[in-house]
């Protein structure tokens, strides 16, 4: 087992690397990359995480638009209500997701949002669904998220501009 030190944003931190044949080939490939464009240089986990950001941005679309043609087709103001917030929403997570500075702030600001749409979206469908709230204060709740969300990724971008 070795340990190898790497920089990051917030000092260093040191990260164990197991021994394969590959590591000198990965080694080489992040070099390779950091010598075309520094800029571009970011850990895997934040690709990771922004490649979710679409995923989840893709289905919630795909939700929205599955909910409004059954709110149009079936009634139900409820459902429109919640395919509407998706819809709203899902093209922010797909931004996000594109984004080519991915930050703590703003991935938790996303994360905030996904929760808050998950509470908001998910009291009103079962409120037509199945006649029962998911728990008391859930869309409230969920809205108050959404809010904080959008907030922290304004925040987000106000402390890059910092910088």
């Amino acid at each position: 087992m070795r340990w190898k030190k790497r920089n990051n944003d917030f000092g260093l931190r040191f990260t164990q690397v197991c021994e394969n044949p590959f590591n000198d080939i990965i080694d080489d490939q992040k070099a390779e990359a950091e010598l075309v464009d520094p800029h571009l240089r970011h850990e895997a986990t934040g690709f990771q995480i922004m490649s979710i950001f679409i995923l989840v941005g893709g289905l919630m679309g795909a939700a929205g638009v599955a909910l409004s043609a059954y709110g149009a087709h079936a009634g139900g103001g409820n459902v429109t209500t919640a395919a509407q917030f998706l819809l709203f929403h899902a093209p922010l997570f797909v931004a996000l997701g594109l984004a080519a500075n991915p930050n703590r702030v703003r991935t938790a600001g996303a994360g905030l949002l996904g929760t808050g749409l998950a509470l908001f979206c998910g009291d009103l469908l079962m409120r037509h669904f199945a006649d029962t709230r998911l728990f008391s204060m859930a869309a409230p709740a969920g809205g108050m998220a959404m809010i904080s969300g959008w907030i922290v990724i304004a925040i987000s971008e106000l402390r890059r501009k910092s910088r």
